[in-house]
């Protein structure tokens, strides 16, 4: 008997040991002889994904695969999904090498009892190989799949294998990966799930689609209470914890992945190298900031309630020290409906308007052409058949660089593109980002100062947070730092003394509302803004700045239909600077520019803006840039036969002899004494005979000019004196900003003999 025992061991011996030790042996040389499963196991087609600057996940889209997947970290997968997981999936996960003997013993022994496959021994490193390397099922398949585990186990420490795993579960559909199952089966992170709700994920591995809890919700609910029990029979899960998430409902409906800021997504995603999310990368961060994003978007909205559908917005905000985009919108309309919803305005090629004037002028002072006192002419010219005109069909005459710009005057700003060249205008325009301006400088013509050309709105909020940070250059991007460790740096463009002079042109208040005015001044703040309006109404825009960010919005039909509400001034300028003002600040982003190194304050003549010489009747200070502008001493006054005289340039000629002139003269500004057709008589034996000049309306100083000779200076409150002299005259002036008025008077000399024919002189 003793002898029949010792030889079925011996049997039993040879039966199981040795065929034991060939397989080991042969897996051996099967495991040296499989190639490595790296780096196909870590690298997979991802959805891509993009999270605000707060680190939550705003926007995903389906992968290469047309499958969600959001891959994290396994410290971000919360407390109880990757516990649950080990238990259900691999109980003996941390003591294997990629192949569980025990398991693998257990299911032969069940399989050849059954005569069928009725239980598996795949660990979850053989799965992350079934995962990366999908095969037939065979026995052949089986071996090569364990024996590639165990080099996987050999190569990555078991945290990254379940992360991997995790990762790349299936989940029912086009979802896989638990961060993209929770989101969306229950519209939360992974890391915030409960026990119930991560029990039912894992519990759905068995079979995703039979146990999806929109289809079959009897089954996972059934299952998913069969794990929890055995948590607690396995001391896994506290006694309390469970019975709290037994009674937990499955989730009613499905949540959703988050795709919201389409356009914005659209504008980062370009920002990363090609085949990005195919290297099985984490989720991107941005620089999107949520509330001012949800502020973008409000004010927007308000602005186009008065618009027909068809009329839509754009608008951005640019942290200028960094060129984050901040906050984005490419179109207002988007998932309304509207049959132009998908067009990213914000990046499609409109007609700027009047909005590239302050680069045509501080190009001109770069070049030492002008200065902001430079006296130019807003008067008719003429190109290639049409005449610029202003907004308001009117002309002013003289004015200054610095009026005219802030003014956004037509006629002053083609004359100062002349000065300036249109080639190294357009030069500088693709210096600035302008990438559609590929034609010529003679293609544009003057027609490149009016809007005459296509730009992006993204084009020009980066263009004008350059001049907002007195020309350093950084291009715009919506990925954080973090994200994009090789972007661009920065670089100067222009001389921080000529954006500081635009700056200062372009900060002109008098164009806001009184609402607004008085917002920035309670703030202490000081903003620069440019409106423009393509021609036929089209385009509605506007570029503000302050030192710290840049906001560009933008109206119109995307198709290119008028719409006669369609300007800058009115509708987009209190858009963009509400947002502006509503930005959270703090004292330092109060601070307006200091005058950089390289400016100058010289004496100029008040009327022509060149450096005063002793002949001008009137002066003050102004800026040039030092060694770079070009000024000579004023022209326009000299001294004839010791006779003060005013001589005009030429283009101004014409409107000062013209007896009716087309030039404008605001309501505001009036010449109150003389009276047009007034008569002034000259009694005899009287000392010599004065009237006053008054006006109402002027801004600053007021330059007086009697039968087109300049006659005196008047401040505010001064008294002004002329002495009568016989004959028809012309009373002319111009205050500082460029406003104009003009009347008409005669004095009669009542002993003359002989009346002589009166003579009408002009301004």
């Amino acid at each position: 008997m003793k002898m029949f025992r010792l030889r079925t061991r011996r049997t039993a011996f040879r039966l199981l040991v040795i065929p034991a030790a060939i397989g080991c042996l042969l897996l051996g040389l099967l495991v040296f002889g499989v190639p490595s499963p790296l780096p196909d196991a870590v690298t997979w087609s991802v959805s891509p994904a993009l999270l605000d600057k707060n680190g939550d996940l705003f926007h995903a889209r389906l992968s290469a695969n047309e499958e969600f997947c959001l891959p994290i970290p396994l410290s971000r997968m919360g407390k109880w999904l990757p516990a649950v997981a080990m238990d259900v999936e691999d109980r003996r996960f941390y003591s294997h090498f990629g192949i569980d003997v025990f398991a693998l013993a257990r299911a032969a022994v069940q399989n050849l009892r059954s005569g069928s496959v009725v239980s598996g021994a795949s660990t979850i490193t053989s799965q992350v190989i079934r995962l990366t390397y999908p095969r037939e099922r065979s026995l052949k398949n089986k071996a090569l799949e364990f024996a590639q585990a165990i080099k996987l186990e050999w190569s990555l420490p078991k945290e990254k294998i379940l992360e991997l795993y995790l990762n790349r579960a299936p989940f029912g559909g086009p979802v896989r990966g638990v961060e993209a199952a929770a989101r969306s089966y229950f519209g939360k992170r992974a890391e915030e799930l409960s026990l119930a709700e991560s029990a039912m994920l894992i519990g759905m591995l068995r079979g995703p689609s039979l146990y999806r809890p929109d289809r079959n919700p009897e089954m996972i609910l059934e299952r998913r209470n069969s794990i929890l029990e055995r948590l607690q029979d396995r001391d896994l899960a506290p006694a309390g914890d469970v019975a709290m998430a037994v009674l937990e409902k499955l989730p009613e409906r499905r949540g959703a992945i988050p795709q919201r800021f389409r356009h914005y997504a659209d504008f980062a995603l370009r920002g990363l190298p090609a085949g990005y999310w195919h290297q099985g990368s984490s989720p991107v961060k941005t620089t999107l900031d949520p509330f001012l994003q949800a502020m973008l978007e409000q004010g927007i909205d308000d602005a186009l309630t008065s618009f027909p559908a068809n009329v839509t917005g754009a608008g951005g905000i640019m942290d200028n020290a960094t060129g984050a985009l901040l906050a984005y919108v490419g179109n207002a309309r988007f998932d309304l409906g509207a049959q132009t919803q998908w067009v990213d305005c914000g990046n499609a090629p409109r007609s700027p308007g009047s909005v590239l004037k302050p680069f045509v002028y501080l190009l001109a002072m770069e070049q030492g052409n002008i200065v902001p006192a430079t006296l130019v002419a807003d008067t008719p010219l003429s190109f290639a058949g049409m005449a610029p005109r202003n907004y308001d069909r009117q002309y002013r005459g003289p004015v200054t660089v610095e009026f005219a710009l802030a003014n956004s005057l037509n006629a002053p700003a083609v004359r100062v593109l002349r000065r300036a060249g249109n080639e190294p205008v357009i030069q500088f325009l693709r210096t600035l980002g302008f990438s559609l301006l590929t034609k010529s400088g003679s293609h544009y013509g003057d027609s490149l100062a009016l809007g005459g050309c296509e730009v992006t709105l993204l084009q020009t909020m980066q263009a004008f947070a350059s001049l907002a940070t007195l020309g350093v250059y950084r291009p715009l991007t919506a990925l954080d730092a973090s994200s994009n460790p090789g972007r661009l740096g920065e670089q100067r463009l222009f001389s921080a003394p000529a954006a500081f002079l635009v700056a200062e042109s372009l900060r002109d208040t008098g164009r806001m509302s009184p609402v607004l005015r008085e917002a920035f001044r309670e703030q202490g703040r000081m903003v620069a803004f440019k409106t423009g309006t393509s021609y036929g109404l089209r385009d509605a825009w506007t570029a503000a700045y302050t030192p710290k960010h840049t906001v560009t919005v933008w109206l119109g039909d995307p198709q290119g239909l008028p719409h006669p509400a369609l300007s800058g001034l009115p509708v987009a300028a209190p858009l963009a600077l509400r947002i502006l003002r509503d930005i959270p600040y703090n004292k330092k982003d109060a601070a307006w520019y200091s005058p950089p190194p390289g400016l100058e304050r010289f004496t100029a003549c008040a009327l022509s803006g060149a450096p005063a010489t002793p002949f001008c009747p009137s002066r003050k200070q102004a800026w040039l840039i030092r060694d770079v502008s070009r000024t000579i001493p004023c022209p326009m006054h000299t001294v004839r036969d010791g006779i003060l005289q005013t001589v005009l340039p030429p283009e101004l000629e014409s409107y000062a002899n013209a007896p009716d002139t087309s030039v404008a003269r605001k309501e505001r500004i009036d010449i109150t004494l003389p009276q047009p057709g007034m008569r002034f008589f000259l009694t005899p034996h009287a000392e010599q005979q004065q009237i006053a000049l008054t006006c109402e309306g002027a801004q600053g100083k007021v330059y007086w000019f009697i039968n087109q000779e300049f006659f005196g200076a008047q401040e505010k409150g001064e008294a002004l004196l002329w002495p009568l002299k016989p004959g028809k005259h012309r009373l002319s002036l111009v205050d500082e900003h460029g406003n104009t008025a003009f009347t008409t008077f005669s004095v009669i000399d009542v002993l003359a003999k002989e009346p002589r024919p009166l003579e009408l002189h002009s301004f």
